[in-house]
């Protein structure tokens, strides 16, 4: 959600997230870069947050976020098909 939040939005500072719409100076590999930067950030903001509140249980595991990131760099790359789906 946050890459469609990013891609949506104009305020996007990360870089490119939008495999089709891409720049003269951009290539694909940016937005997978990019997608996968998103999801690290993520999943250590959840780190934190369960640290926090004290459910070290929840925290995911190294190949949880490795799962996590694989599939946010897939779907962010494949995310104009995937709304073409949808909206059929």
């Amino acid at each position: 959600s946050e890459a469609l939040l990013l891609r949506h939005s104009g305020k996007n500072t990360k870089g490119p997230i939008d495999a089709y719409n891409l720049k003269d100076d951009e290539q694909p590999l940016s937005v997978a870069l990019t997608a996968g930067a998103l999801a690290s950030d993520l999943l250590e903001k959840r780190k934190t947050s369960c640290e926090a509140d004290g459910d070290v249980a929840s925290i995911p595991t190294f190949e949880e976020c490795q799962t996590v990131a694989g599939r946010v760099v897939g779907v962010v790359m494949r995310m104009r098909e995937l709304e073409q789906a949808l909206a059929a």
